[in-house]
């Protein structure tokens, strides 16, 4: 009877939560993630931006930076406005005088005696020709009988073209930085804490949240957050695409063991009473990118008030649903990651625990289960 209660008890600190633990590190310890490396930026080819800039002189508008220069694009001539036009002769000052001098005949246009009046005499015409001489007396005696029109002669200019200066034509262009790939340092964490006896028979591991990392048991099962597990369990970082391992940090964490048999003094549970049944279900669900695990574990826990015995307690169903990329752990929608094969030795067992006391009024009637035959006929 020793006997069988011995294999009993060591099936029952294999279940936990769905997870069976083989013993087995070949998972965790044959990681090893994929090289983060980091680059440097690049950058686009250059344009142009805008219509070209002419400067005076042969000097870019503005310095050149990393993500602006100015390109030469040819000379133009600009000229200075600065033609003059050509002149022809003229007078200027025209006026009629009056010859006050003595002589016989017609006097000259040159002649000294020549004298400005301020207005037109009778009988001149009114549209005289420049330099022209005129009679109003009909003798040729001089004083008051001749009278000019004339001004001061002023000789044309052949005048003169604009000149030009040259000007400097700049293309302004432009470029972008494209940043290049980086590494983000992470420090995964993952602890355990075995059994505490006072409210149930396994321990706990809890993975750190920690962005960029996913957690693994030995077996591939996923891990989130803290978790109900016995036995001996190693926990895996895995780090996502572009995160790397801060330095100093780990990849894999454990062993971490809970043994309720040992940690919580052995052999103390009770023997007597029906048996109590605890049960733990695995459901696979696989799409094109993700595969989502859910896991429905009812457990029957020890129990135990003040220094009185340890006993059973009211059962607790509890249902975990937990979803992860291809690339952590493949996808197979023919075959399940971990297929659930009822003859295979590591899926979960349906276990009997041992007879609660019969003076224990708080205690559920549960039901009472077959061991598997494998173990009793090694007894």
């Amino acid at each position: 009877m020793k006997k069988i209660l011995a294999l009993i008890t060591a099936l029952m600190m294999v279940v936990a939560l769905g997870f069976v633990t083989t013993g087995s590190t070949a998972f965790a310890t044959e990681y090893e993630p994929a090289p983060c490396v980091a680059t440097q930026g690049s950058y686009t080819e250059w344009v142009n931006d805008g219509p070209t800039i002419q400067t005076v002189t042969n000097s870019a508008p503005d310095a050149d930076t990393l993500l602006v220069r100015y390109v030469p694009a040819g000379t133009v001539q600009v000229g200075n406005n600065d033609a003059v036009p050509a002149t022809e002769d003229h007078y200027i000052n025209l006026q009629w005088f009056v010859y006050t001098g003595q002589l016989d005949g017609t006097p000259t246009r040159t002649d000294s005696n020549w004298h400005g009046v301020p207005a037109l005499p009778n009988g001149l015409p009114h549209d005289p020709s420049i330099g022209g001489i005129y009679n109003v007396s009909n003798n040729d005696n001089g004083r008051g009988s001749w009278f000019k029109y004339d001004g001061t002669f002023v000789p044309g200019t052949p005048g003169s073209a604009e000149t030009f200066h040259t000007e400097y034509k700049w293309q302004k262009q432009v470029r972008e930085l494209v940043p290049g790939d980086t590494c983000i340092e992470v420090t995964p964490n993952a602890s355990g804490v075995p059994d505490d006896c006072d409210e149930d028979p396994f321990g706990t591991l809890t993975a750190d949240a920690v962005e960029g990392v996913t957690y693994t048991l030995q077996d591939g099962s996923l891990i989130v957050g803290t978790i109900a597990a016995n036995g001996t369990n190693t926990v895996t970082a895995h780090l996502d695409e572009g995160y790397a391992l801060a330095e100093g940090a780990q990849l894999v964490f454990g062993p971490f063991t809970s043994d309720p048999a040992t940690d919580c003094g052995g052999g103390s549970e009770p023997t007597t009473g029906e048996d109590v049944v605890e049960t733990s279900s695995t459901d696979y669900q696989c799409d094109d990118a993700f595969q989502t695990v859910t896991n429905v574990v009812t457990t029957t826990p020890w129990t135990q008030e003040g220094e009185g015995p340890r006993v059973f307690g009211e059962p607790v169903v509890d249902t975990t649903t937990q979803t992860v990329k291809h690339e952590v752990v493949p996808c197979d929608t023919d075959t399940p990651d971990n297929p659930s094969n009822p003859d295979s030795p590591d899926t979960p067992k349906t276990v009997s625990h041992p007879k609660a006391p019969q003076d224990n009024p708080a205690q559920p009637k549960a039901k009472t289960v077959e061991v598997p035959t494998e173990i009793a006929a090694g007894l």
